[in-house]
């Protein structure tokens, strides 16, 4: 988000895709870290969804224009090759994440719990 200059009240919606991101719970993947701290509602679980948007490319010749329109739009990054990704993605391997300004909710948990002032 940092380097499209994006900040978290700018993202509409969250979509986790595949079976996992379908079944995990939620709560449990803010509280870890592995999904942003956005209000619930803005959280889509979506499924199957390159098997379902490959079938509707194929079925729908207006869903394959959409598509076409949207891939000018696409970023790419390299995450690997990023300095500060990487810092930043080591910092985050820890439960809960290190930074708790990013995940008010959970912070508010702890505090209620009694393990973080």
């Amino acid at each position: 988000m940092e380097s499209v200059g994006l900040d978290m009240e700018q993202i509409a919606a969250f979509y986790a895709a595949g079976a996992f991101g379908k079944y995990i719970d939620v709560e449990s993947a803010v509280t870890i870290g592995l999904y942003p701290d956005l209000p619930r509602e803005r959280m889509i679980l979506l499924g199957n969804s390159s098997l379902e948007g490959a079938r509707q490319v194929l079925l729908n010749e207006g869903r394959l224009r959409e598509a076409e329109k949207i891939v000018p739009s696409i970023t790419n990054f390299e995450l690997n090759s990023s300095r500060t990704f990487m810092s930043k993605f080591v910092s985050s391997s820890f439960f809960p994440h290190t930074n708790l300004e990013y995940y008010p909710t959970v912070a508010a948990k702890l505090v209620a719990r009694g393990l973080v002032k």
